[in-house]
């Protein structure tokens, strides 16, 4: 899972470098979600790889406040 989970991540941030467009660099993050769903399925189950991007979703959310807290202070 290790190995799958990095190229994810290694795949995520080729596609913030190479599209400046907003809406096909979405596309393109969706497009990498439902891959990488596909591929997470079988080793922890479609429920738990649904939940790997919720959680990815949230993990960097809160980073992004943690990061606008420090600004301010």
């Amino acid at each position: 899972m290790r190995p799958l989970v990095i190229r994810y991540f290694n795949e995520t941030r080729k596609i913030h470098q190479n599209f400046t467009d907003p809406l096909i660099r979405e596309q393109q993050k969706i497009d990498l979600k439902i891959r990488y769903r596909n591929l997470f399925s079988p080793i922890i189950g479609k429920d738990r790889s649904n939940r790997f991007f919720a959680e990815e979703q949230l993990f960097r959310k809160r980073v992004r406040e943690e990061l606008r807290q420090r600004k301010k202070v």
